[in-house]
């Protein structure tokens, strides 16, 4: 900026720079305060209550860092509320420009910690406790460069009185980038671990219609008179014949075998598969609402990118001129962030003991469930 410039968030005026830029829009600068306010509270309530549950049931790991960090997405909200965009000078620019992008940085962080559990899953053949040290330091890598990325493109705004210019650009279409990288790989492991699940699903199923089958020709025969004196008997002793029925709360789709009766297996094989098949069904749903979610993100990101001002109105009032066309709204990015954050509580809406979820929540009372050889 020029000396004959005000620093950011200040118009020119015939006084010097004592006007805010606020002052000239102050009904839009409310509403956007309001806006800003009612999406915090909204966020924290809900996240923080997701996460108190989570921790107090002894969640999934992946579970409590993420609701934690929307919780953190929820307090940049709230900052932000205090003056938008620095329009009142009350909050110093490089502030609020990092309170809103290191909200994307925690979105991008809880993208990054499912994908590295999802390739840890591909690799190790298993639902993972622990993740291999090799992949705990690219996840950790991936997560600091963002952060600091986000962090030094704020700094970057104390030299240059709080004017981005062309910065805003440069940092949109990187993280662009990045959010294209996240979600194809996003995708690729999503989609081999659906696959190993199904996979699963398909072998479980025939394994118990097969124990289910031998068990009912061993109970039959078991219970079958010795001696028939007639044909009526038989049949009678056939057809009255029943079988036990383990409590199915118990067994919980994965302990124990049902024994039942012949004529009611079909049923019953139908009521095990759908249960089997449900860690796949909400594995497939999470990438369908993150894939389109993140693709209406990467459209947006463009679209500001492509449309973009570069801050030519807060620039000319500052230099004293057109400040009567000056005017606030709500930033559509930040709009998808509060969306992003409903969608993570969304996929974590299911509060699970660490104990029958296993670590990251893919594991049931314990048990290791194995994905491929």
């Amino acid at each position: 900026m020029t000396p004959a410039a005000c620093s950011y968030g200040l118009a020119l005026t015939a006084r010097g720079c004592v006007r805010t830029l606020a002052s000239f829009c102050h009904g839009q600068y409310v509403a956007v305060q309001i806006v800003y306010l009612v999406m915090g509270v909204l966020a924290l309530a809900a996240s923080a209550y997701k996460y108190m549950r989570s921790v107090q049931a002894d969640g999934a790991k992946l579970q409590r860092r993420s609701l934690f960090l929307c919780m953190f997405c929820s307090v940049t909200f709230l900052v932000r509320a205090i003056d938008p965009a620095s329009y009142g000078n009350l909050v110093p620019r490089p502030i609020t420009h990092f309170a809103s992008h290191s909200c994307t940085a925690a979105i991008y962080t809880v993208l990054i910690l499912s994908l590295c559990f999802w390739i840890s899953i591909i690799h190790k053949g298993a639902a993972p406790t622990q993740q291999p040290r090799h992949l705990k330091l690219v996840q950790y890598g991936a997560i600091l460069l963002i952060w600091l990325f986000k962090a030094v493109f704020s700094l970057v705004l104390f030299p240059s009185s709080g004017y981005a210019r062309y910065l805003d650009k440069i940092e949109t279409g990187v993280t662009s980038t990045l959010l294209i990288i996240i979600t194809v790989l996003f995708a690729f492991y999503g989609m081999r671990v659906v696959k190993r699940l199904q996979t699963i699903d398909k072998m479980h199923e025939y394994q118990m219609s097969v124990d289910s089958h031998f068990e009912t020709l061993r109970t039959a025969r078991t219970d079958m008179p010795t001696t028939i004196h007639t044909t009526s008997l038989y049949t009678t002793s056939a057809h009255t014949t029943e079988f036990e029925n383990p409590d199915d709360d118990e067994s919980d789709g994965f302990q124990g075998i049902p024994v039942l009766g012949r004529k009611s297996i079909p049923s019953t094989m139908a009521t095990v598969s759908t249960k089997k098949k449900r860690p796949a069904r909400k594995i497939q749903e999470m990438l369908v609402i993150t894939i389109t979610f993140a693709l209406i993100c990467i459209i947006a990101q463009v679209v500001v990118v492509v449309t973009s001002s570069s801050e030519s109105a807060e620039v000319d009032c500052a230099r004293g001129k057109n400040c009567d066309k000056l005017h606030m709204s709500m930033p559509v990015l930040n709009i998808m962030q509060f969306l992003a954050i409903w969608c993570i509580l969304f996929t974590f809406r299911r509060t699970k003991r660490r104990d029958a979820a296993g670590e990251y929540g893919l594991t049931r009372r314990g048990q290791s469930r194995r994905f491929g050889g």
